[in-house]
């Protein structure tokens, strides 16, 4: 805990890049049926970030949501960088020209 601590500046972009990774590690297919759900997966979890953060703001945070108020913007993040290498790497798949030939 000490280390996340002294990390916290830094925290938003390791865990967007560590998304990044993960999911350009991870991602098979394009049309692939499970890609849908882990991207709406990771929609729904971006959506549930941002109202923490509303509510945060309004200070009414929902009973079952405060336990994740403290790692919202790391667990947003790391969905958002998904999102991200997930998108650009299926679009590179489909504008690639040697791929076109196979």
């Amino acid at each position: 805990m000490k280390l996340f601590r002294y990390l916290k500046a830094y925290t938003p972009v390791l865990f967007f890049g560590l998304g990044f990774l993960f999911d350009a590690v991870t991602l098979d297919r394009v049309d692939d049926y499970l890609s849908f759900i882990v991207f709406s997966l990771y929609l729904g979890i971006s959506f549930i970030c941002l109202k923490i953060e509303r509510d945060k703001i309004t200070n009414n945070p929902h009973p079952l949501l405060r336990s994740f108020i403290h790692f919202e913007n790391e667990i947003f993040h790391f969905a958002q960088g998904s999102l991200l290498s997930a998108f650009t790497v299926i679009y590179f798949k489909s504008a690639s020209l040697s791929t076109s030939f196979l």
